[in-house]
């Protein structure tokens, strides 16, 4: 998660920096002060409640901030249901249809986490998996497959982080993701 200066939170808001600090002071905008200073620090989670709470314009700064998912699935119903689903989890999502496709738009996009429905083939499947992991500038995505119950569980799926058999719940996919993406972009 990305921790925001005051400096920074008065540009998104377009506000002064004693706005920002005064708000801090009363309470309005939690955060925490760094240790041995008065410098003052607001988590990401806390500012987007904060603009959303107060009527401020969020829509770029979210969208910009939101952990970005890329979903390749050739099955329409499938592709369609999965983005709903984790765009109500407050997820940067997009959408394609073939391995083409993914590969120019994965570059562009530099997403978080990978999810690859291997009802595009499972070689295919294995080249996108295969590409996301060995490209420098995707900054190691998470990846999960996405199997229909006669795909085998093959050791070929050792390079994703997970792996969801339909039908699964998209409560529990969320979860995952949550983890997998926050452990991957917040390393201990």
């Amino acid at each position: 998660m990305k921790i925001y200066t005051t400096g920074e939170v008065s540009r998104i808001c377009q506000v002064s920096m004693s706005t920002v600090n005064k708000w801090f002071d009363t309470g309005q905008l939690k955060g925490f002060r760094v240790p041995g200073s008065r410098h003052r620090r607001i988590p990401q989670t806390v500012l987007l409640q904060f603009l959303h709470k107060y009527g401020f314009p969020s829509s770029d700064f979210e969208f910009a901030e939101l952990p970005k998912v890329f979903i390749v699935s050739p099955d329409v119903e499938l592709g369609e249901w999965l983005a709903s689903e984790l765009a109500q989890a407050q997820l940067n999502i997009r959408l394609v249809r073939s391995s083409f496709d993914a590969g120019i738009e994965a570059e562009a996009f530099r997403p978080d986490c990978v999810i690859v429905d291997f009802a595009i083939g499972a070689d295919e499947a294995l080249r996108i998996c295969q590409h996301a992991r060995s490209k420098s500038d995707l900054d190691d995505p998470v990846l999960i497959a996405v199997l229909s119950s006669e795909v085998s569980r093959g050791e070929e799926l050792a390079l994703v982080d997970d792996v969801f058999e339909t039908p699964f719940d998209p409560e529990l996919l969320k979860e995952r993701l949550r983890t997998l993406v926050s452990s991957r972009m917040n390393p201990v």
